[in-house]
């Protein structure tokens, strides 16, 4: 089913996974721009999804680029704490453990895995901090998410607070916005 989600993942906005982030940065820019226009004399109903996102986002729908910058640093340091730690892992079986057994000296190897360890350490937490704050402008998205997307549904409809109307099935919404042309990400 296609449609646009009330609360997302990663994934969600990953273009190599099926995602659609232009969506979710319409929907967002929309609503800031929802709210601009509240305040003003303009009445919400006339507010439109942009055809292309503005170059100045607001900066809830700058929440995509950011998190889609946070994961694609995420990964990239979980690929290399996975290569240190297989580089560890062999050091010590195919190295190390055959000169300790012949009584060889190890310690320069030693020195060098004690090294990739601590390495390992600050690395693993870093990638840990990165995905807290990955994970924390999801959550920031998905609250913006939860006000543009007003899931009281008539029938199978649903209003996009006053910019908007569309369909709801398993918790996914297609959005109508502006004469008629519907938006529907692939899944």
């Amino acid at each position: 089913m296609n449609g646009v989600k009330r609360k997302i993942s990663i994934n969600d906005l990953r273009a190599d996974k099926g995602g659609v982030p232009d969506i979710y940065r319409r929907i967002l820019t929309m609503q800031h721009n929802t709210d601009s226009s509240s305040s003003s004399s303009t009445s919400p109903s006339s507010a439109t999804l942009p055809q292309s996102p503005p170059s100045s986002l607001s900066s809830s729908s700058s929440y995509v680029d950011e998190a889609l910058t946070l994961d694609t640093k995420r990964r990239s340091s979980l690929t290399t704490l996975e290569t240190l730690r297989s580089k560890a892992s062999t050091l010590q079986k195919t190295v190390i453990a055959p000169k300790k057994k012949a009584g060889e000296d190890v310690s320069s190897e030693v020195s060098q895995l004690k090294a990739w360890k601590i390495e390992i350490g600050q690395l693993s937490k870093e990638t840990k901090d990165v995905e807290k704050r990955r994970d924390d402008c999801l959550e920031k998205i998905n609250g913006v998410l939860a006000d543009v997307v007003d899931l009281e549904e008539v029938g199978k409809n649903v209003i996009l607070n006053g910019v908007g109307s569309g369909s709801a099935v398993d918790g996914k919404i297609s959005i109508v916005l502006d004469a008629g042309k519907q938006q529907q990400p692939p899944m």
